[in-house]
């Protein structure tokens, strides 16, 4: 039989006839397609949107987001249909869902104020710009059997590379997850951000709800959560800017009334000097006088909020008053009852983290008045914390602000056992040779196993770090450990 005559096609390639026909449909069907669209959409080379108005240029007939799930199925697959948007394939939502575990991971390896962190939310965004843009929102479920997606009938294995992912969303309560085409950066960046704080963080859901809103929350559905009165936090210049409850009532005011209060030691009866802050103390005022759990849950989350806010606008100590009146509350000051004592902490602990955070650091470090209370929130964060001292242990000059920083880490205890232990093998040599010299005066045997891998393939420096920290940890192992290291050193 004859071989069959070769046909050039472009890009110079040389095909048969019946393939050469194959390709000249598939480019007939193309035409056909960028013809229908007013604006063809493909997956590769595709720009993200940046408005809201630009999705809908894109998507002339995209419905609204709707609560119930038959509705969002058919928004996503009947627009597939109208072939506006190309139908979603599991490799499609696969990926998708890779890029967010991609991102959240990489989230964990830096500081919260870390630059690096943008690049992560660059890469993600735009990997998921394009595919929402391509195929439409998509809606999935943390299932049993993996990640459900809305409109595939197979779910996703979570697997290794999903895990940091599906870990968080379980530990946050979200079960549910809906991204649409006008994904916002900033939405992104917020949601990535608050996945990567403990659990206590948020009461529940509707507080990561709330905590999201107040940062970005364009493109982002969560549980579908949509009430209002669940998430909707009011502005404060639209509270009253006197307080509805009297601090005559409080019963602890008698019992210290010094000549001069302070913002530490009277945090509701220090005016502010604007209004924004003195509506803030109205609100805390009032908070205080609060009996009922729910009023007080609902005013506690919009006092998070406010004060995350104030500081963002350089009112630091408003934000500080804030957390000063959470963290008593947080421990039962004045009576409080359990309930409203969790909610309390979960408030104070949702505003103290990244830039308040290492306000309250400096403060702690500072020779004004501030340094003992600053210090004693920050023993109250715990665990949550000892990341942000460490960090600023690592980069800070002055021995006499170093020196309060470690002994807040010390105080800790095993509350800084991980964050210490992290530091052991950082590749950032004066990281890690502080981690080990804290671990050795933590005098925890726990921090062996980790000094003793460090010990592996350490440089000079490291490894006299390494015994002498090995020399402060008790039990005979830890002496074992000792004497094979110095022996390793004749």
């Amino acid at each position: 039989m004859a071989p069959e005559p070769c046909l050039v096609v472009a890009g110079g390639r040389r095909v048969g006839r019946k393939v050469a026909a194959a390709l000249g449909e598939r480019q007939s069907e193309r035409r056909k397609f960028d013809e229908n669209c007013e604006t063809p959409i493909r997956l590769l080379g595709v720009q993200p949107p940046t408005s809201k108005a630009d999705i809908q240029t894109t998507m002339p007939n995209a419905e609204p987001t709707t609560i119930s799930s038959s509705s969002k199925r058919s928004t996503t697959t009947g627009a597939a249909a109208h072939g506006h948007w190309t139908a979603r394939t599991l490799p499609d939502a696969r990926s998708l869902l890779l890029e967010l575990a991609r991102a959240l991971r990489g989230f964990s390896f830096y500081h919260e104020t870390a630059p690096e962190r943008q690049s992560l939310v660059d890469r993600a965004y735009r990997a998921l710009a394009g595919e929402l843009t391509r195929a439409g929102p998509i809606e999935f479920e943390v299932g049993p059997n993996g990640f459900e997606i809305l409109e595939l009938s197979q779910p996703i294995e979570v697997g290794d590379v999903l895990a940091p992912l599906d870990s968080a969303l379980r530990i946050h309560r979200l079960k549910r997850v809906r991204l649409e085409p006008d994904l916002s950066r900033n939405a992104l960046h917020g949601f990535f951000d608050l996945l990567g704080q403990p659990q206590s963080r948020f009461e529940n859901p509707e507080a990561f709800v709330r905590a999201l809103e107040a940062r970005d929350a364009q493109g982002v559905e969560l549980n579908e959560i949509q009430d209002p009165s669940q998430t909707t936090t009011p502005k404060l210049s639209s509270t009253p800017p006197r307080a509805s409850a009297s601090l005559s009532a409080r019963p602890v005011a008698s019992e210290r009334q010094p000549e001069n209060p302070t913002l530490e030691t009277h945090p509701l009866e220090v005016p502010s000097v604007h209004d924004a802050g003195e509506r803030l103390r109205a609100r805390l005022i009032e908070l205080d006088r609060l009996t009922d759990d729910d009023a007080y849950r609902r005013l506690a989350g919009d006092i998070a909020i406010w004060a995350q806010d104030l500081f963002k606008k350089g009112f630091r100590g408003d934000c500080y008053r804030a957390l000063l009146v959470l963290a008593d509350h947080a421990v039962g000051i004045g009576g409080r009852p359990e309930g409203q004592a969790r909610v309390a902490a979960n408030a104070f602990a949702q505003i103290a983290h990244g830039e308040p955070l290492d306000d309250l650091i400096a403060r702690a470090t500072d020779s004004i008045g501030t340094d003992v209370r600053a210090a004693q929130l920050l023993l109250q964060l715990g665990a949550s914390a000892a990341p942000a001292i460490f960090t600023r242990i690592c980069e800070e000059e002055n021995l006499e602000r170093v020196l309060p920083l470690r002994s807040l880490v010390l105080a800790l205890g095993d509350e800084s056992l991980p964050t210490l232990i992290k530091a052991i093998d950082s590749h950032d040599d004066r990281r890690a040779r502080k981690g080990i010299r804290l671990a050795g005066e933590l005098q925890n045997p726990a921090v062996l196993p980790a000094l003793v891998t460090a010990l592996r393939g350490a440089n000079a420096e490291r490894r006299d770090e390494i015994i002498h920290a090995l020399g402060f940890l008790p039990g005979e192992d830890s002496k074992r450990a000792l004497a094979a290291a110095q022996s390793a050193e004749r």
